[in-house]
């Protein structure tokens, strides 16, 4: 019985250092994901005559990782001004892994969209984008440095509980 209850303490253990590492590699990849597809969404605004709601109905489609996101939005677009639209789109459908101070990065990027001008759109939604590239960068530092970090100490944490179970 000790066994079995070694057992499951190592493998508890174990999971939960690689849950956390996921974790990380998650919120570089949801990060990545908003800095590739908001610019892509930007350039269809400037150059496309399609309402806001219809081109993110057509990023939703091409299944990323912000595709429940996108379609989201374009849903929350047809009774909320582009800002509200998107504060409850991250609030409803945030990828897996973005943590709150990821949400109120992005958060600026709703009164961007909802800008009339389409200078000051780009140049706000640039100024976001590019703190979201620094950060990025800084988790995907931090990722290769703690990320199997986490993995073996979640191992050793459930070897050691495991020798003392018994």
């Amino acid at each position: 019985m000790n066994l079995f209850a070694a057992l499951c303490v190592l493998a508890v253990a174990t999971f939960l250092g690689y849950a956390r590492s996921y974790a990380f590699s998650a919120r570089v990849a949801a990060l990545s994901a908003f800095i590739e597809e908001v610019p892509q969404l930007l350039l269809r605004m400037d150059y496309e005559t399609l309402p806001l709601n219809r081109l993110a109905a057509s990023l939703a489609g091409r299944e990323t990782i912000l595709a429940k996101f996108w379609s989201e939005f374009g849903r929350a677009l047809s009774d909320q001004s582009a800002e509200d639209a998107w504060i409850a789109a991250l609030a409803k459908r945030a990828p897996y892994g973005m943590t709150s101070a990821d949400n109120s990065l992005m958060l600026g990027m709703g009164g961007a969209l909802g800008a009339a001008d389409a200078d000051g759109r780009r140049k706000t939604a640039g100024h976001i984008l590019l703190e979201a590239t620094r950060q990025r960068d800084l988790l995907r530092e931090d990722l290769t440095r703690r990320g199997s970090l986490h993995c073996t100490l979640g191992l050793m944490l459930g070897l050691a509980a495991a020798i003392l179970v018994i």
